[in-house]
């Protein structure tokens, strides 16, 4: 395999790290934002103001996560049509 070639390999690499590494955070701020506060209020014990901020948080939390997602994808996608 020629320069070029561990060169690929090695931009395709990076762009598999960067997008798993987006991926975990949108995995995350759902995670947090939304699966946590919806855990909690489910066994009885609300930890926010309002049922309305708690829906506003997880509305946003869960197109946080789709976004970073989609970045995510996009990345992979540039990278594996060179």
């Amino acid at each position: 395999m020629g320069t070029s070639g561990r060169d690929r390999e090695t931009r395709r690499e990076l762009a598999k790290l960067t997008a798993t590494f987006l991926n975990g955070l949108g995995i995350v701020i759902v995670a947090v934002g939304a699966l946590t506060p919806l855990a909690t209020s489910a066994n009885g014990q609300f930890v926010m103001g309002s049922g309305l901020a708690t829906a506003a948080t997880g509305i946003i939390s869960v197109l946080a996560g789709a976004i970073f997602h989609l970045v995510a994808r996009g990345i992979l996608r540039r990278e594996y049509r060179r």
